[in-house]
């Protein structure tokens, strides 16, 4: 007999959990195994057992999976991950499976060596690749949803989906709730069927101050400024209608005396030294517009003419709002009136929104998005390169596709009920078939774009500058992946799977028009991975930057109005701030346009970003290491990217990959799965989630402030000035403050549902009660502020040395990162220590913290008054670090170290002691015992009396409690050893 070692993994996304049965066959190249179920009544997390043969069955090649339901009532479907195997021989074997099983089949993966077709020789693998994609087919079926665009995947809502590509329960909650939270908290209620006009900026400027972003008050400040108008088209959401302008479109006749006043330039001059600018929006020409609440809508196709000063802003210097010149469609100037030269720049606003959102936004990226997936789920399978390398980048594509034309372009959606294109007539439909019939290869190539539209030497175009780095590091590994794969042209040409895969994207997603430039067929490696290359670059990194500022530069509606619902002027000098107002869509359709801003700009809360792959569908040493330089380069241009941004005032950071683009997915199925055992309501799933993990669970301390300003430099403040006591114009509180950010709100409601009487930790956790104020009492008393400070908390536990301690190592420079900043802050205002000696506001702050925090216990050593600024650095430096890096460190990881409840128990049974006490151990680590206290320790062990809990006949969990501290352990085995678990 040879024996198989065999570790399922299961998904933690929410409900990947299965209680139904579980079956596994080993295929290998000299026979298969017998069909064995797994040894588990809940097939979760890491599951291990051992499958016996009579002999080897050689190479493992694939193994099957099927589930057979428990409950003959329903099917409990499961998410497995990957499944690794030990040989015999010791090889060791990983298959990726990454998908849902919802039913009773068989379903078969394969070993994870990617293998082009010509490499997969193996009979059994070509049976495998045939049928997995035989199947692949009747999911992933084409549709045309309109004629003219391209096509998408046969779905009418994401219940038709397969499941393997529907959101996650995260991903659904996060995007139901942010829907409504924006309904119910954002104050919009009666706003929403308000279909008057606004009165005035001034009740414009009330709604967006309910719900603004830092970038959307830069916008509400500078929104008239003409340099702030020309810079949006470099770096606001669509960056992709600027162009250098060599000569003028015969339909715009701007002349020199029309521009610079008294023969101080000419246009011919300028456009020689590449300074002329041209915006063009053809394509909106005689749109059929919308009618909102009974009125007709306007959308104009203006052209705009720029002009890059010697100071490098982006200046327009003529608008004509209409395509055909004439007496009703003047051109306009900065020279024009306040309002006739407003009004011009609000209309291109307008129609710059209409031209983002259909063709910048939808056609450029999510459709076209959708295409590479479905070809790819159609056409290629799961041991193939290139699905590994491009499925990672189709998550939830489909899915969100399928909501938008639900949601947003269908006869009931937002975009067709509320925006200018929208309507009966279907403007949005005859802008996105024009926009494909223009749409070229070299266009969606950020390289090949920026220099066809002669941009390259723009200055302050970050959107140029860091989307080219971010192409060329993904050029360089796709190229590492793809020519690790494929040496030769002739395997590329060769490659049928490849091949049908290019085909239908130029058949389904640019509908044969040979004129886009898009390859029908690819002949040589290059073409692959530069057509790789901008798959990649589409689905991530172009679409954060015409995706993620939207609620920026559109959350102040005059920058972006939805719709305009008054023709252009055409004469000039009778526009007026009440022209404007009556321009302005109503109150309910600017509502609307914001909320959908919000919701399309909001970051999924499972969001997995570029250079991230959590899903290992590569498994040899050459791609994997690929990856990771990958990571590396991302974060390396993060680096660039921050430091560019600290001297701006208004920065871009949409293609900051670590902003944007490179973050880790925050866990929060880790509690959503466990619930979902006990069949609880939905109903009772959202209130538990918002009230009791999103707030009470991320507690934090309390920081006391007084007010405090620098006597001798004292303000006048007025009551708008302040917040709650503390002077806006003081120096310590302008440091501290954002420190504060609603701690006491946090603390009050950790008081009222932790540690009240009816509260979590009371009910529920061995201290309950009393017993909770004596350890904090306890530990009050205790605490030292040498143990506040990590350098020398570090040094007085005598752990500068130990090794892999990274807790010391990162608390180390942070400290020294935040004194830095501190001291460069406090010294400026204070020169000598007399300074902070004399100034009263500084020390009744201290003295309050003494009196109130540390209830003027002298052996805590916390100052009792500041006598030098060396001291009140410190001091600072331990506030800030205490309410920031500390809290972190001791916070962030609770739940990944105590939701498998064996490693961190919160109550166990006191009826059943099996030890009294521990042998003291003096000045020692008891190095058996797993320990957790914020930190680590090395305790020296005196007379603990230890509680127990049984988990079964062999296995015991034990706390052990002295004066000092409470610390957990576990124990196993009759003889009441303690082992490391």
């Amino acid at each position: 007999m040879v024996e198989y070692s065999v570790t399922v993994y299961t998904s933690d996304r929410a409900f990947a959990d299965t209680y139904d049965y579980v079956y596994i066959t080993l295929v290998g190249t000299d026979g298969e195994s017998e069909r064995i179920q797994l040894p588990s009544s809940l097939i979760c997390g890491e599951l291990q057992c051992t499958i016996s043969c009579t002999t080897s069955i050689g190479e493992l090649e694939l193994i099957k999976l099927d589930k057979q339901k428990r409950n003959f009532l329903f099917e409990d479907s499961w998410f497995p991950d990957k499944v690794v195997i030990k040989s015999p021989e010791n090889e060791t074997f990983t298959f990726p499976a990454y998908r849902w099983i919802t039913d009773s089949k068989v379903y078969s993966f394969r070993e994870g060596t990617a293998l082009t077709f010509q490499e997969d020789t193996n009979p059994c693998g070509r049976s495998a690749r045939k049928n997995e994609l035989r199947e692949r087919e009747k999911d992933y079926c084409w549709y045309s949803y309109k004629e003219g665009i391209p096509h998408s995947i046969k779905a009418n809502n994401p219940n038709d989906l397969p499941p393997d590509v529907t959101f996650s329960w995260t991903k659904t909650f996060g995007f139901d709730f942010t829907a409504v939270a924006s309904w119910l908290t954002g104050k919009f209620g009666e706003l929403l069927v308000c279909k008057e006009r606004w009165t005035g900026m001034d009740q414009i400027t009330r709604v967006f101050n309910i719900r603004k972003t830092v970038i959307a008050e830069h916008v509400h400040r500078h929104w008239k400024n003409d340099d702030f108008f020309g810079y949006q088209f470099l770096n606001g959401v669509n960056p992709m209608v600027i162009r250098r302008c060599t000569a003028l479109p015969d339909n715009f006749p701007v002349t020199d005396n029309m521009v610079f006043l008294d023969g101080q330039g000419s246009l011919a001059a300028e456009m020689k030294n590449g300074n002329i600018f041209l915006c063009d929006y053809k394509i909106l020409d005689g749109i059929p517009t919308n009618v909102i609440n009974g009125k007709e809508q306007y959308l104009m196709a203006p052209l705009v003419l720029l002009h890059k000063t010697k100071d490098k802003k982006m200046m327009p210097i003529a608008i004509q709002l209409k395509q055909q010149p004439g007496k009703d469609n003047p051109i306009f100037f900065p020279t024009d009136s306040e309002y006739d030269w407003l009004l011009a720049k609000i209309f291109v606003r307008s129609a710059d929104f209409n031209f983002h959102e259909l063709n910048t936004h939808l056609l450029r990226t999510h459709l076209l998005a959708e295409v590479f997936a479905v070809s790819l789920l159609r056409n290629v399978p799961m041991v193939h390169p290139l699905y590994k390398l491009l499925i990672p980048h189709t998550r939830y594509t489909l899915h969100i596709n399928v909501l938008g034309r639900e949601k947003l372009i269908s006869p009931d959606g937002v975009f067709s009920q509320f925006a200018a294109s929208g309507g009966e007539k279907e403007g949005m439909f005859t802008i996105l078939k024009r926009s494909l019939s223009s749409l070229t290869y070299s266009s969606l190539c950020i390289p090949d774009d920026i220099a066809e539209r002669g941009l390259e030497d723009v200055p302050d175009f970050y959107y140029k500058e860091d989307g080219i780095k971010l192409w060329g590091i993904i050029h360089r590994f796709v190229k590492g992946i793809l020519g690790y794969y494929y040496e030769k042209d002739s395997d590329v040409e060769n490659d049928p799977e490849l091949q049908k895969w290019i085909g239908d994207i130029f058949e389904h997603g640019f509908l044969s028009q040979s004129s886009t430039g898009i390859p029908q067929k690819f002949t040589t490696v290059d073409e692959l991975i530069k057509f790789v290359t901008m798959v990649i670059f589409t689905g991530s990194a172009q679409h954060a930057a015409v995706n993620s500022g939207q609620y920026d530069y559109g959350a102040w509606m005059p920058n972006t109005p939805i719709t305009l619902q008054q023709p252009p002027p055409t004469k000039k000098g009778e526009a007026t701030e009440e022209t404007m107002l009556e321009t302005f869509p109503d109150v309910n359709t600017t509502i609307r346009g914001m909320d959908t801003l919000f919701l399309l700009s909001k970051e999924s809360a499972d969001v997995v970003h570029l250079g991230q792959y959590p899903e290992e569908h590569f498994t040899e040493d050459i791609p994997c290491q690929r990856i990771e330089d990958f990571q590396g380069e991302l974060e390396v241009l993060s680096a660039t990217i921050n430091v560019r941004n600290r001297k701006k005032k208004l920065q871009y950071e949409y293609l900051d990959p670590e902003k944007t683009l490179f973050k880790r997915s925050p866990s929060r199925d880790y509690i959503l799965w466990q619930l979902k055992k006990h069949n609880l309501p939905q109903e009772l799933l959202v209130i538990f989630y918002t009230a009791i993990v999103q707030s009470v669970l991320c507690s934090s301390i309390t920081v006391l402030l007084g007010s405090s300003k620098k006597p001798g430099q004292d303000q006048t403040v007025t009551d708008s000035d302040t917040d709650s006591g503390v002077s806006k114009v003081s120096y310590q509180s302008q440091l501290l403050i954002p420190h504060t950010r609603y701690t006491m709100h946090i603390n009050l409601l950790a008081r009222q549902k932790l540690i009240s009487p009816d509260g979590v930790f009371t009910k529920f956790t061995a201290s309950g009660g009393e017993g909770m104020f004596t350890v904090l009492k306890r530990s009050l008393s205790a605490l030292t502020y040498s143990s506040l400070c990590i350098p020398d908390d570090i040094a007085n536990r005598g752990l500068e040395d130990v090794p892999n301690f990274y807790y010391r190592d990162d608390g180390l420079q942070l400290w020294e990162i935040i004194y830095k900043f501190v001291k460069g802050i406090l010294n400026y205002y204070y020169k000598k220590d007399s300074e902070v000696q004399e100034d009263t506001e500084v020390q009744k702050w201290i003295g309050d913290i003494f009196e109130h925090g540390f209830l003027c216990k002298l052996s805590t050593g916390i100052p009792q008054r500041l006598s030098t600024v060396n001291e009140f650095i410190k001091f600072v430096t331990m506030v800030i670090f205490s309410v920031s890096a500390q809290h972190a460190a001791v916070n962030s990881g609770q739940v990944n170290l105590s939701t498998h409840t064996p490693m961190i128990l919160i109550r166990i049974c006191k009826d059943r002691p099996i030890l009294n006490t521990i042998y003291e151990c003096e000045d020692t680590v008891y190095d058996k015992l797993v320990y957790r206290t914020g930190g680590p320790l090395v305790l020296p062990l005196f007379q603990f009396t230890c509680y127990t809990a049984e988990f079964s006949n062999t296995s015991l969990a034990a706390i052990f409690i002295n004066s000092e501290s409470p610390i957990v352990g576990l124990i196993t085995g009759e003889d009441n050893s303690v082992y490391r678990q």
